[in-house]
């Protein structure tokens, strides 16, 4: 008979690598703050149904940024309509129904990047370089600290 593993403090539990992010995996939304960084589109406004990317100049690892698509750029999903609004302006909380699948922890080898393209080697993510894709970062992370991976299918980047 074996003895159920058993945590202290149940509120303090940290992800480990391979966890889903259930939250997100399950609604199918990323929540993030609307950005405008030198060299996106500028814009003062976005509306629901308007593609976003991920903010690659976010160094707070967990925070979560979107900036507006070009129609030139890759872009991560679409800015979903809440109850009460479908424009927004930077600086606003905005949920984003986004491409790919689930949302899992990994462990980051180097420095990774919001929106970064990323491959698994020996255990560890670091930018596409093999072209053995296994998703894109959503968080900033450095060498040896959790971030999330959204997965994607192999063939889904050219």
């Amino acid at each position: 008979m074996s003895v159920p593993q058993m945590f202290t403090d149940q509120f303090e539990q940290a992800p480990v690598r391979g966890d889903l992010d259930l939250a997100i995996t399950k609604s199918g939304v990323i929540t993030g703050t609307l950005t405008s960084v030198s060299g996106a589109v500028q814009v003062g406004s976005v509306y629901a149904g308007d593609r976003v990317k991920l903010d690659a100049t976010v160094t707070t690892p967990g925070q979560v940024a979107f900036v507006p698509a070009a129609d030139t750029d890759d872009a991560i999903g679409v800015v979903k309509r809440v109850a009460k609004k479908a424009a927004f302006v930077v600086g606003d909380v905005i949920e984003v129904a986004y491409f790919g699948g689930p949302v899992q922890y990994h462990v980051a080898g180097a420095t990774v990047t919001p929106g970064m393209q990323l491959e698994l080697l020996v255990g560890y993510t670091q930018e596409l370089d093999t072209k053995k894709f296994l998703g894109i970062c959503l968080d900033y992370a450095v060498a040896n600290t959790m971030h999330r991976v959204i997965l994607m299918p192999v063939n889904t980047l050219a």
